[in-house]
């Protein structure tokens, strides 16, 4: 077979020579070879997602008709080749993709000074350290510019602001510090800023209102304070859809009153009432205010109408809202002129009446709450938020030998945190199911207000970008040891060709766990949960052979009602496995 009809390659119509290698994950291992340099027709590499290993070979500056390279995806290491800055004599766009590697080493000057056609820049997923260079705005038409993940320290160079042409730009999980530049408010083509997890400090540019197409902004995780700028709200507002401002020091008020789809401001020092203005936001789709000083009434309205996803913890001072929130009661202060002494007096006795029995049923909840406290486990082993990139380091890449189990809403891998010597589970969200999305801020808004000994614990979620841009959504539980149920009551022999029988004992020591923890979800839970789904393989054992049922977070959630005369009805078809769903799920 002739080498132009291999596959991957593509040739020229009228010279056949390569001009094309597309070799995009196939497993490809290896270096790669040196001779690559002789294919002098070449435009495009494209071996992103493969395992080359070694340092790019210096002789792809032989290149000079280069207009796309992308290695990402790899294990290519070393520092990023010089002879690349022979490629810089071209008068198309081109692409340059070096994410998701090992490169070291500070960023190379020959960068700046390739073609001024570059459109999409990227290095992120690194080991790069150094500054960013300045020099960089010399490549004017500069569309994208991801160094995310990297160890860049320093400033945001204030020569930013000649991205004229930016649409997204990258910088988070860096040690950048300073102030976000005012010159940011310059791009304003910029569709996309990610300047999260650094050590940014100030407050937000009030310049970023001339960014009239951002969409999506994230300066989560920062050093962040002062209060949000007004300008982002109101009739001029930007047209905002993805906010996440969490894990700062912002304070005052919170003026968003705009189009957009999530909104994250938690962890902060905000204070004051909930805004209105939230509940009329028809696209708003999750909304996360937990871990603040808000006070008073919580709407009813819009997003407020499905507390899943809705967060709110955190804020002891909030009253009202929806039965299923259990918050106290709103006080209602109605005031009426010209009352009389007495009437005052009455006022006060009445109120202190009312706080003293206020005080006395907390101290009997506290009471009934320790002669409970056996059933429950601690939460100050939760782990703090987990990346994309620490999870994929953490299971091999998602390797399939870590695979262990698998369903209708997604995957399950084992994975080490190695910073806590940790063995976990995590639960891959398949967002292509149907559903898969929302099954998912069920499960995170749920599972973290849940702790009983005999479920199986969340320790944290993660709500990301994996390498490809695309949106990621994991669940962390603790690892069972031993496994599920299942394999014990049906797979027969283990490894070692050992029976792996349960005495009556164990049995009967199982079933009254799960009996244990389906009384909780049914009985004493802050919201009666039924599980719907209940089976073996739902049921895991850890080290010392404590049964822990496991999702339960996929339950339809029960409003708490006295009256046996409404009954509850599903509108999205069976929920559970043929075989173990519970009846009622059927009508």
């Amino acid at each position: 077979m002739h080498f132009c009809n291999w596959l991957g390659v593509k040739c020229g119509r009228w010279h056949q020579r390569v001009t094309v290698l597309g070799l995009q994950g196939h497993k490809l291992r290896g270096t790669l070879s040196p001779y690559i340099g002789n294919l002098s027709f070449l435009r495009s590499i494209i071996l992103q997602n493969n395992s080359f290993i070694s340092e790019i070979p210096q002789e792809i500056g032989h290149l000079f008709r280069l207009q796309q390279l992308n290695l990402s995806g790899n294990t290519l290491e070393g520092e990023i080749p010089s002879s690349l800055s022979n490629c810089s004599n071209l008068s198309k766009p081109q692409t340059l993709d070096l994410a998701v590697n090992q490169f070291d080493g500070v960023l190379p000057n020959f960068v700046s000074n390739l073609s001024n056609e570059l459109i999409e820049l990227y290095f992120g997923n690194n080991e790069i350290s150094g500054t960013i260079p300045g020099s960089l705005t010399n490549l004017t038409n500069l569309i994208i510019l991801g160094l995310n993940d990297n160890h860049f320290t320093g400033v945001i160079p204030t020569t930013f602001g000649k991205f004229e042409k930016m649409q997204s730009l990258g910088l988070f999980g860096n040690r950048l510090s300073g102030e976000i530049p005012a010159s940011i408010g310059n791009l304003t083509q910029l569709f996309e800023i990610y300047l999260d997890d650094n050590r940014f400090e100030g407050t937000i540019p009030p310049s970023l209102v001339n960014c009239q197409n951002l969409q999506s902004l994230d300066i989560s995780q920062n050093n962040l304070n002062g209060s949000m700028p007004l300008q982002l709200s109101g009739t001029s507002s930007l047209p905002l859809v993805n906010v996440n401002l969490s894990h700062n020091s912002f304070t005052g008020k919170l003026p968003f009153e705009v189009g957009l789809r999530l909104l994250d401001v938690s962890q902060n020092n905000l204070s004051g009432p909930i805004s209105e203005g939230l509940e009329k936001l028809l696209f708003l789709e999750q909304l996360n205010l937990s871990f603040n000083n808000f006070k008073g009434e919580v709407p009813i309205e819009g997003v407020f109408k499905n507390i899943s996803v809705v967060s709110l913890i955190g804020n002891t001072k909030l009253c009202g809202g929806l039965p299923k929130l259990q918050l106290p009661k709103c006080l209602v202060n109605v005031m009426k002129p010209r009352k009389s002494i007495g009437f005052k007096l009455a006022i006060v006795i009445i109120s202190t009446v009312q706080i003293f029995l206020l005080f006395s049923s907390f101290l009997v909840w506290m009471k009934n709450s320790k002669k409970k406290s056996p059933s429950m486990v601690s939460t100050m082993d939760l782990l703090p938020n987990v990346s994309y990139k620490e999870l994929y380091q953490a299971t091999s890449g998602f390797s399939p030998s870590n695979l262990i189990g698998s369903g209708s809403f997604g995957s399950v891998c084992k994975g080490l945190i190695h910073s806590e010597e940790r063995s976990i589970a995590v639960k891959v969200v398949n967002l292509q199911q149907k559903g898969a999305s929302k099954s998912f801020m069920v499960e995170c808004n749920v599972l973290k207000n849940i702790r009983h000994i005999n479920l199986v614990k969340i320790l944290t979620c993660c709500f990301s970008m994996d390498y490809n841009g695309n949106q990621f959504k994991a669940l962390l539980f603790e690892f069972m040891t031993n496994g599920s149920l299942d394999f014990w009551l049906c797979q027969g022999l283990d490894n070692e060709n050992q029976s792996r029988n349960l005495s009556l004992l164990q049995r009967l020591n199982v079933a009254i766990d799960v009996a244990s923890a389906i009384d909780y979800l049914h009985n004493h839970s802050m919201q009666p949960i039924i599980h719907c789904d209940l089976k073996p393989s739902n049921v895991l054992l850890d080290n010392d052979m404590i049964a822990h049922v496991s999702d339960f977070g996929l339950a339809r959630l029960f409003p708490i009602t006295h009256d046996s005369s409404k009954k509850q009805t599903s509108t999205i078809g069976i929920k559970g496995s043929i075989g173990y769903v519970a009846p009622g799920n059927f009508f």
